[in-house]
C-alpha cells in the first residue's frame, strides 16, 4: 500500500489557521528531524497524511474515523 503524500505547503494550509500557521521552513525541520511523518523528495518536502492523522491521538477508534 502507497502512503498518501501531500506537499508541505498545502498541508500548512489545511491544518492550521493563518494566525496559527508555521513556516514552512519549520515544518520542513519537523520533518527532518522526524516530529512530522514525512519525507524529502529532491527538492520538495511532503507529510505523510494517514501517519501525521493517527499520530494525533492515541485512541485506535479516533485514529481510525480519521483515517475514513
Amino acid at each position: 500500500m502507497s502512503k498518501r503524500l501531500m506537499l508541505v505547503s498545502e498541508y500548512r494550509h489545511l491544518r492550521f489557521t493563518p494566525g496559527s500557521r508555521p513556516s514552512i521552513n519549520t515544518l520542513k525541520k519537523w520533518i527532518r528531524e522526524g516530529e512530522l511523518p514525512g519525507k524529502r523528495l529532491g527538492n520538495l518536502y511532503y507529510v505523510e497524511v494517514e501517519a501525521e492523522a493517527s499520530a494525533a491521538t492515541e485512541d485506535e477508534l479516533i485514529n481510525r474515523i480519521l483515517r475514513g
